[in-house]
């Protein structure tokens, strides 16, 4: 019966009638007819609403919208669907947004996808987050979102986090960050 809707009725539901919808309903729902919905909408969908949108809605998904999104809904996202978010998309992402993704969340990200991530959304990364970088992406960070990272977050990379880097990021780290890397990293 959903599909008997078009964009507008979509959009003029209530926020009770969005959230009563079920995950199949969302799943099959055109990346018009999602994009119909409003941030207000966005915002009242469960953590199992929001895990059911498939890469091609996520890929589509209006900024609005997407900043809509909760913490918890945040989390909820697979990696998949978090690869299928677009630059822009990635680099909207709020700084409550990005301190709440998983550690395997982060690691999934492709490097280009990584380093769509703007240096306030690097600086908000925790110690924990950052060990969930692989070696590779370490590689490639752009020195701007490595000079970004708290003191904390360098003391806490790994030694191969840490060997992983290129001779050009080492000399752009800080003088602050310079000074907590231990003799082993």
């Amino acid at each position: 019966q959903l599909k008997a809707l078009d964009s507008d009725q979509l959009g003029s539901l209530s926020t009770r009638q969005v959230a009563a919808l079920t995950t199949e309903q969302i799943s099959k729902l055109t990346t018009d007819d999602l994009n119909a919905l409003t941030p207000e909408q966005f915002a009242v969908l469960s953590s199992a609403q929001i895990a059911s949108l498939t890469t091609a809605q996520m890929s589509k998904l209006e900024l609005e919208d997407l900043a809509a999104l909760g913490s918890a809904a945040i989390r909820s996202l697979g990696t998949a669907q978090l690869n299928a978010l677009n630059s822009d998309q990635l680099g909207s992402l709020s700084i409550g947004q990005v301190s709440a993704l998983t550690t395997a969340q982060l690691a999934s990200l492709s490097t280009s996808k990584l380093n769509a991530l703007t240096e306030d959304q690097f600086a908000a990364l925790s110690s924990t987050q950052a060990a969930g970088l692989t070696t590779a992406q370490m590689a490639k960070l752009e020195v701007e979102d490595l000079a970004a990272l708290t003191t904390a977050v360098i003391k806490s990379l790994t030694t191969a986090q840490v060997g992983a880097l290129t001779s050009s990021q080492v000399d752009d780290l800080t003088v602050a960050q310079v000074a907590v890397l231990s003799s082993a990293q």
